[in-house]
């Protein structure tokens, strides 16, 4: 009787994620670099990092991508680059 191989097509999984992740990410970077922030992006610089509102004080009136991991991003990257295009 033979033992079934272990590794019987597990050879493609490795490069199909790899190819995955490589188009994924040259996807976000070209993203990245052509579009422009969308309203609720720009939404929340305009009316929180602008003006120094980097946490909540009410939770019910945020919206979806007013949390402190994108507010807190923003403010840093505001800081690092700079506001000018």
């Amino acid at each position: 009787m033979t033992k079934p191989s272990a590794s019987t097509g597990s050879a493609f999984a490795p490069w199909a994620i790899l190819v995955i992740a490589l188009g994924t990410l040259s996807y976000t970077v070209v993203r990245a670099c052509t579009v422009s922030f969308s309203w609720d992006e720009a939404y929340t610089y305009m009316h929180h990092v602008r003006k120094g509102i980097l946490y909540l004080s009410e939770y019910d009136t945020a919206g979806a991508n007013h949390h402190l991991l994108n507010v807190w991003s923003m403010w840093i990257c505001m800081k690092l680059f700079g506001t000018s295009e």
